[in-house]
């Protein structure tokens, strides 16, 4: 990560490195991917699937899912229908 070359300044800050163990990293993506209704399982799943990335690679997973369902949506209902479903969305 970057941070302020002042505060990186011996005496300036503590500098704390955490790594999260896989309890901890499954715990994390539980919150993240709670609105989706992923189990513990399938956390877990994840964690071990992909063992040593940073929470954000999952982050930009769960966008990427996103960007993938709204792209399907637009191929079955095509781009003229947008403006009527979000337009009908917002009665």
């Amino acid at each position: 990560s970057r941070l302020y070359a002042p505060l990186i300044r011996d005496g300036r800050m503590d500098k704390f490195y955490w790594q999260p163990d896989r309890s901890e990293m499954t715990q994390m993506l539980l919150r993240l991917f709670e609105a989706d209704g992923l189990s513990q399982i399938e956390c877990e799943g994840l964690v071990d699937a992909f063992p040593d990335q940073p929470l954000d690679f999952f982050g930009a997973l769960r966008s990427r899912a996103y960007d993938s369902a709204v792209r399907h949506w637009i191929e079955e209902n095509g781009v003229e229908r947008l403006g009527e479903v979000f337009c009908d969305s917002l009665r």
